[in-house]
């Protein structure tokens, strides 16, 4: 999914909040845990709001501390999501990591403290 400017610096703030805050569940943009297919792989969703949209990333929680896996990115409106395939993905994608099936691209957060 392409990011508008608005968008891109959206989510940067919200991924440098989340590196200030030492529990995820107390991240400023961590929605919930998802239910059905993906709670088995404990998908949780991680949102903000840019350009009049409900953005989501979808992911999971690496070994480490504060490693986050971010899976999919989506829109969000009601219960559907856009993709419509978003959670069945991250579920997908979730699974793969854990077995080893997937790398990393790790994302270097900009900080000023």
């Amino acid at each position: 999914m392409g990011l508008s400017l608005d968008a891109r610096l959206q989510f940067d703030a919200v991924l440098k909040d989340c590196s200030k805050t030492e529990k995820p569940q107390d991240w400023g943009g961590f929605k919930h845990y998802l239910q059905g297919g993906a709670k088995a792989e404990r998908v949780w969703e991680l949102g903000f709001m840019a350009d009049k949209r409900q953005y989501r990333i979808l992911g999971i929680f690496g070994d480490e501390r504060k490693h986050a896996i971010l899976l999919i990115g989506c829109y969000h409106k009601g219960s559907n999501y856009t993709p419509s395939n978003a959670i069945e993905t991250a579920r997908k994608r979730a699974k793969g990591f854990r077995e080893g099936k997937g790398g990393l691209c790790e994302r270097k957060i900009e900080t000023d403290f």
